[in-house]
């Protein structure tokens, strides 16, 4: 990878990073580990459709995306391009070296239009949330990898409890559930499935998943199970409860496929917190060592009631989750900071 590319990867990463934060991890699945096409044009200078000039390795560039409407009919060399046609440039700074991006079409031009017209700031609110969606769902499955990618990661950066406010298509998300060039969203399709999909959608998720759990796939349950708790609200949860708390054949894979569709779940939908609190205690009762897990949602909900239980964990010596032992602690620094705290006055 040359510098210039180098320094565009890294400038769309700090970007990227900046609203990642925000996401729906079971949606992102494993899949989004680095920044997307439409990451790279929103971090760079300049951006341009090139032609051949007829030598190789020169181009002119015919219209520009993003950037000195003057560089239009300027001649650039790029080495390295395999692709024949007009191509897709980029760079950095001013006088940085081009990059390129693939081969250029019309399809792209509405693409372009969407990533150059969106706020500078990553979304702050529901609302925004949802008005950048809306920008990308033209977008989703789209047959051009690039174009879909980009699509797909500003969706799973969004809060699940955006995500469960949108309506997709059935049929669209049973067509990109089969379509093999689709599958590294799989996870989202099945999401987003399980709020707009009818009974038979659901009764095929409630088979997945139970074959998945017959087999400790873990693979796509966090997305089965939050399908289902949004179908089935507390009924869901429960199932959960059974199958993948109490179960003790349950792989530390399946259990942190549980754990995440409770989070979504509970930061999501105020109403069944209660029901997922109550799978909670169960989980700090029969999953000790693994209970670590939970510290962080229960911090981000206010819920201090597991403070014995972890402050019992560390003394008594028992295993614990070595990834989960920072939250445990972050969580237990909350309830001391919470008992600290004067009392509100009751005219507050």
């Amino acid at each position: 990878m040359s510098r210039i590319r180098t320094g565009l990867v890294v400038a769309a990463a700090v970007l990227f990073a900046k609203v990642a934060s925000w996401g729906c991890p079971i949606c992102m699945g494993v899949v989004l580990q680095k920044p997307t096409f439409a990451d790279e044009v929103k971090a760079a200078r300049d951006v341009v459709v090139a032609h051949p000039a007829g030598q190789a390795e020169a181009f002119e560039i015919g219209m520009v995306v993003k950037g000195d409407a003057i560089l239009k009919g300027s001649a650039v060399r790029v080495a390295g391009i395999k692709e024949a046609g007009s191509v897709i440039l980029s760079r950095t700074t001013a006088d940085g070296t081009w990059t390129s991006h693939g081969t250029s079409g019309v399809h792209l031009v509405r693409f372009f239009d969407a990533v150059r017209a969106l706020p500078a700031a990553a979304p702050a609110t529901d609302a925004e949330w949802s008005a950048r969606l809306a920008v990308f769902r033209p977008f989703l499955g789209h047959p051009d990898p690039r174009i879909a990618r980009s699509a797909w990661a500003e969706w799973a950066r969004a809060p699940y409890r955006v995500l469960r406010l949108q309506r997709v298509k059935a049929e669209e998300l049973r067509a990109w559930l089969l379509d093999p060039a689709q599958s590294f969203a799989t996870p989202m399709w099945l999401v987003l499935l399980g709020v707009s999909g009818d009974a038979d959608d659901a009764r095929r998720m409630d088979e997945q998943l139970e074959a998945a759990w017959k087999k400790n796939d873990a693979s796509l349950a966090a997305a089965l199970l939050t399908a289902r708790i949004e179908r089935e609200g507390e009924k869901g949860v429960a199932w959960l409860e059974e199958h993948y708390i109490r179960d003790r054949e349950r792989t530390l894979e399946d259990v942190q496929a549980a754990v995440a569709a409770l989070s979504v779940q509970g930061e999501a939908n105020a109403a069944l917190r209660p029901r997922i609190l109550a799978a909670c205690r169960t989980m700090l009762a029969e999953r000790r060592p693994l209970s670590g897990l939970l510290a962080r949602d229960l911090t981000a909900w206010g819920d201090w009631s597991a403070q014995a239980h972890y402050e019992s964990l560390l003394a008594s010596g028992e295993p614990v989750l070595p990834e989960t032992r920072r939250a445990i602690m972050d969580y237990l620094g909350a309830c001391r900071k919470k008992a600290a705290a004067p009392s509100a006055s009751p005219t507050q």
